[in-house]
């Protein structure tokens, strides 16, 4: 049995806003992803041992933040028209795992991971999911997740035709700075959506003020997302990439 039950999982998930079919169709998968998590940190050192060691704070605290954004990507993918989606410093999997199963539309997620330890739990992890899937009535090959075992700034090469059409996301890849928004705009080219989750919301607009600064970022801003499981301040820094 689960370490969390899938009715737990759909209504945290319906909580966000999320459409009540959607949210329950992703919910056994949610949470035997939550039981990966819990039952891989000793062996994988995915998250600090607190967190892995609550599956109810592994759901609130890492599957739930990391759905907080779900429509400001479904918007994103919509006006760009990009339909894979690009996790960096996935780690083990977040926000990208909970995206790709709550998200419609989407082709593809790209799990984007350096480290060998985690690309190996993905690697497990992926098949596990799609089994569940499987069981729980999805169609053939979905959900749709790939790793890729490279640091961002290789990706150009090596995913040739795939970035022109990505929307990218991360959790914890790396802080804003001038050299990350160029770094993605080479990566990606110009004209990529880039979402990036943040927590206090005037150190998110800080941040706007920063890549207001760089030719590599455009139509740069802040969405405040709802507080996270303790009541922190949660929010998203959105940009488009700009010229490379």
């Amino acid at each position: 049995m689960p370490v969390i039950s899938p009715d737990t999982c759909a209504a945290a998930v319906v909580s966000l806003g999320v459409d009540p079919a959607v949210a329950h169709r992703a919910a056994p998968l949610l949470a035997r992803f939550v039981d990966e998590l819990h039952r891989g940190n000793d062996r994988f050192g995915l998250i600090g041992r607190e967190d892995a060691a609550d599956p109810t704070r592994l759901l609130e605290r890492h599957v739930l933040d990391s759905l907080g954004p779900w429509r400001v990507v479904g918007d994103l993918m919509a006006v760009s028209g990009g339909r894979r989606l690009y996790d960096l410093g996935s780690g083990p999997g977040l926000p990208g795992i909970p995206l790709a199963l709550v998200v419609s539309d989407l082709a593809e997620t790209v799990l984007v991971e350096r480290r060998g330890k985690r690309v190996s739990f993905l690697l497990g992890v992926v098949p596990v999911l799609r089994r569940t899937a499987r069981e729980a009535g999805w169609p053939e090959g979905t959900p749709a997740i790939r790793v890729v075992e490279a640091d961002a700034t290789q990706l150009r090469g090596r995913e040739a035709g795939r970035t022109d059409e990505a929307v990218v996301v991360f959790r914890a890849y790396q802080q804003t700075s001038l050299s990350l928004a160029a770094d993605l705009s080479r990566t990606f080219g110009p004209g990529t959506p880039v979402c990036a989750l943040k927590g206090r919301h005037d150190q998110a607009h800080r941040e706007v003020d920063l890549l207001a600064a760089s030719p590599h970022a455009t139509e740069v801003r802040v969405e405040e997302l709802p507080a996270g499981a303790g009541g922190e301040e949660r929010s998203v820094l959105v940009w488009t990439t700009g010229s490379a």
